[in-house]
């Protein structure tokens, strides 16, 4: 397959002009792929649209299609990449990072965790970094500039006038409290 004819399969998954199912969208990478396979790297090139849309059935079919992952850390990165703010949208990019997190390897884990983190304090993404510290994210971890995860949330603040991931991280960091149920902050009722 061409790069051209590449960019356009990923466009065509990315976009679904047409409001394609996951179904017809697998059926077109499978006619493609027929026509012309893809080598391995363009398989799992297909997961910056899918990791992207949070397309659990497709990302399931790609991943079927490889041994390992190169790239882990960008499709990790690329998932969290969002100013999407609904509680349901949010839970389908948390099922995604459950997917790829085994695709870590161990020795590289905390790292990879801990980089995604700090794209989604960067994005204000609260429901995403509870889950990357759940998951063994290390909260005070700081990149080339210096800044952790708390930074980000304050300059995303500062950028939307939206401080809630703030308000969140400054809890935990200044009074060393426990990180709070991420429901009350989407609006979601406790289940009793």
């Amino acid at each position: 397959m061409t790069d051209e004819e590449l960019k356009k399969l990923q466009r065509y998954i990315g976009k679904r002009s047409q409001g394609q199912t996951d179904e017809q969208v697998i059926e077109h990478i499978e006619k493609l792929n027929s026509k012309t396979p893809l080598k391995i790297e363009q398989w799992e090139s297909l997961l910056y649209p899918t990791c992207a849309n949070s397309d659990l059935v497709i990302l399931i079919y790609i991943l079927n299609k490889l041994v390992k992952i190169d790239n882990i850390q960008e499709y990790m990165i690329h998932t969290v990449r969002s100013q999407e703010k609904r509680y349901e949208y949010i839970l389908k990019r948390i099922e995604v990072l459950k997917i790829l997190i085994p695709y870590i390897k161990e020795n590289n884990k905390k790292s990879i965790l801990s980089e995604t983190l700090l794209t989604a304090s960067w994005y204000g993404e609260l429901g995403i970094v509870k889950f990357l510290i759940d998951n063994g994210a290390d909260i005070r971890y700081k990149d080339k500039e210096n800044r952790d995860s708390f930074e980000y949330a304050k300059i995303y603040n500062q950028r939307f006038n939206d401080d809630i991931l703030y308000n969140y991280l400054k809890y935990y960091y200044e009074l060393g409290g426990k990180l709070d149920d991420i429901k009350v902050y989407y609006g979601v009722k406790k289940e009793k």
